[in-house]
This record gives structure tokens, sequence and C-alpha cells, in this order.
């Protein structure tokens, strides 16, 4: 991403960027700018130009904000207003530190992990409460379906550690077994069937193939 303060830029500026050993991702700026009042007030108006260029109606919202401090605005919509800032001021602050990619890994890993555990959530804690939330599990053999768990942890999640969130792996294991019983319901025309299928064949493989795999899963690899 290429960003330009003013036209007026000029070249001691962009060299004085190498002298400092930081180099900063918007043109014409300085790491000793960063203490200086003046230039963080041009810096701010760099990030309100290149605001204004992306979103207009937001970038009026703003202006307005800043006018009249937020005065008649309600919580929610100050709320509102700040959440649609946040991708931009954040947009902004990664390219000025040169740390985009990081911070496109960070967005994409947050991401991942709110759809595994949402996905976890909507379909299968819902259908499980519906089929079993009436059921008595008392007879159930729960040091079994713990050491079931535990093996599918291992085979579907073999890249988390002890430190891992134990509830994420969880959420990831179910969200994984609920997309792979789709596939029985896939017709030849589903796109997805097709690695649906290596998928469940590669996790029938890699149960069989383990010790404890055959016992704990016999039914299933019937």
């Amino acid at each position: 991403m290429q960003r330009s303060r003013s036209e007026d830029s000029t070249d001691s500026e962009r060299q004085g960027q190498d002298a400092d050993g930081l180099r900063l991702g918007v043109t014409g700026f300085r790491y000793a700018d960063l203490y200086d009042p003046v230039r963080l007030g041009d810096l701010l108006e760099a990030f309100e130009n290149e605001l204004q260029q992306a979103d207009t109606e937001l970038f009026a919202a703003y202006a307005a904000y800043r006018q009249t401090r937020g005065a008649g605005l309600s919580p929610p919509q100050l709320s509102e207003l700040l959440v649609r800032l946040a991708p931009h001021v954040g947009g902004f602050v990664a390219c000025l530190f040169g740390v985009e990619a990081a911070r496109a890994a960070q967005m994409k890993r947050v991401a991942d992990e709110m759809d595994t555990i949402f996905g976890f959530r909507d379909g299968v804690v819902a259908a499980a409460r519906k089929q079993y939330g009436a059921v008595d599990v008392d007879g159930w053999d729960l040091p079994r379906l713990q050491k079931q768990l535990k093996l599918l942890r291992q085979i579907l999640a073999p890249e988390s550690s002890t430190d891992s969130d134990p509830e994420f792996v969880t959420a990831h294991v179910g969200g994984t077994l609920h997309r792979l019983c789709q596939a029985f319901g896939a017709t030849d025309e589903d796109a997805d069937a097709a690695p649906r299928d290596r998928e469940m064949t590669l996790l029938r493989d890699r149960l069989s193939a383990h010790p404890e795999g055959g016992t704990l899963f016999s039914a299933a690899l019937e």
C-alpha cells in the first residue's frame, strides 16, 4: 500500500526516514515526527485524507463527531461509529509501522477462530441440545467418550499443543465432524462432495491405523 501525505513531500524528508534506522510507511514522515505535536497533526491529516477517499459517508460522520465531540450521539450510535472507524485506523497504523502482513495474518486467525466457535455453537451444540436435551446421560460411558474425544483431537488437530485452548480444539473437532457428516447427503453435483469424501476417508484410515482407533470407534469403522 502506497500512501502520500502531500505532493510537496521533499527528498530530504524521505532520506530522513533512512537516517533514523526505522522507516515509516507513510510517505514524507520520519520516526522522529512521532514525537513532534505539529507533525502528529500532519499525520492525522494524512489519515483523514485517506479516510475521505476510502469512504466519504463515514468521513462525514467522523468529521461531525470531531466538530461536536460526539454531542447528540447516543451510546449505540457512538459505538457504531467507532466500530466502523476501527478497521481504517488499524490499517493506517499497520502501514505506518510496516506490519501489514502481521495484521492480515492476525485478522485471518481471529476470523477463523470466530468461524470455528460460532459454527460449532450453531451447527453442533444447538443440534445436540435439541436431540439430547431431555436424555438421561447417567448411563453413558463417559470415560470412553473422553478417550474418543482425545483421540479425535490428536487426529484432527495434531498441531494443537498442551497450551492450546481445549474448548477451541473441541470446537474445531466438532465443527470438522459436523462438516464431514454433511458429505453423506451430498450429490455428485455438489462441488464440496469429493473433497469431503477424501477427508472422510483419510480420517477413517487414521483411526484404523491408531492402536486404539479400532476399539474406540469400532462401530463407525465397520
